[in-house]
């Protein structure tokens, strides 16, 4: 009876491998509903769980574009400066007339992911310690941006992208999900999105057969520095503030929404929906937190703890070591262990 049972669990895992990463959501949005109900409130009275989706609209695409670079089998160190140069030019262009700042600041930053994926490819560079540089540019020109250039559009922003919608909804997270949907679907059910698959789980295998390799890197460091500044425009753009540096807090929050999200860390396996749902699972922690007024020592504790275990999880090994372990007499049942004998 137990092994029907676990056969038909793992059957509904194979069916549906987001299942895990859909859990998480459901976890932490029970997590989410204890804290406010023990503040005496419930998630959906007054702004609760539109702060937690306003959290998931700031990082979330910034998470994708993490999220994709990790599928191709690479690491963009570099989104953290591009989400805060892309805040920057938008904040400093946009003083008048913000749209045309949006478009200056994700045309900027894809040129400069460009051109990073240009060099990676070319001379299949190790894209860490690229992107290190790159990182390190883009901060300094968020520096020079901000003290060479004159005025601040924060004041003429307008403040629709946070404006309420069927109560817990916003143009800001609405225009998120849509995002992350045209990726699912892009990656799913396209042949480009099936080669880009492909090529994360075997770059060598994928230059014999005459993939476009290098093109297809190219163009993904590029859309990564698109959605990276795209969600620092947002960022910037709600906030009311342009960052210089911008800290380690969206980096992480990347990292471990990625990780949540089923992405592999060598590559080849992982999906738009999946990372965000790890999004969304960070972002309703956030909001517990909020409700809680949980100090930033607790709050940072928490967030290392989850990164820690997602990230064990995560580990290429770790299944084989599990399997080992249950492979062993003392879990089997007599009957199999006479069947063995």
């Amino acid at each position: 009876m137990g092994s029907v049972v676990g056969k038909n669990s793992l059957g509904v895992v194979r069916r549906w491998p987001e299942l895990p990463q859909v859990a998480a959501v459901v976890v932490m949005f029970a997590f989410f509903w204890i804290m406010t109900a023990a503040k005496g409130t419930t998630p959906f009275s007054g702004a609760n769980v539109a702060n937690s989706l306003n959290y998931f609209g700031e990082y979330g695409l910034f998470a994708l574009a993490l999220g994709i670079t990790m599928i191709l089998g690479e690491f963009d160190i570099s989104t953290l400066g591009t989400f805060a140069l892309g805040g920057m030019i938008a904040v400093k262009v946009g003083s008048t007339n913000p749209w045309l700042g949006a478009v200056v600041a994700v045309a900027c930053c894809s040129a400069f992911g460009l051109g990073q994926g240009y060099i990676i490819a070319k001379f299949r560079m190790n894209s860490m310690t690229l992107t290190v540089g790159g990182y390190l540019i883009t901060l300094g020109l968020c520096g020079a941006i901000n003290k060479n250039v004159q005025g601040n559009g924060n004041a003429n922003i307008p403040p629709f992208l946070q404006k309420e919608i069927l109560t817990i909804f916003s143009p800001m997270s609405l225009f998120v999900f849509a995002i992350f949907i045209v990726a699912g679907v892009a990656l799913k059910y396209t042949s480009m999105g099936r080669k880009f698959l492909a090529m994360g789980g075997a770059r060598k295998s994928s230059r014999a057969i005459g993939l476009p390799v290098n093109r297809y890197v190219t163009v993904t460091f590029g859309l990564s520095a698109a959605l990276a500044s795209l969600s620092g425009v947002l960022y910037s753009y709600t906030t009311a503030t342009s960052l210089v540096d911008p800290g380690l807090t969206p980096f992480l929050f990347a990292v471990t929404a990625v990780l949540i999200g089923g992405v592999s860390l060598s590559g080849g396996r992982g999906a738009p929906f999946g990372i965000a749902c790890g999004a969304l699972s960070l972002s309703f922690l956030y909001g517990a937190f909020q409700t809680t007024a949980a100090t930033p020592d607790i709050s940072d504790t928490v967030y290392g703890l989850l990164l820690l275990i997602v990230a064990i999880w995560s580990a290429p090994s770790l299944k084989e070591w599990l399997g080992s372990i249950a492979a062993h007499p003392i879990f089997r049942s007599d009957k199999e262990n006479k069947v063995a004998a």
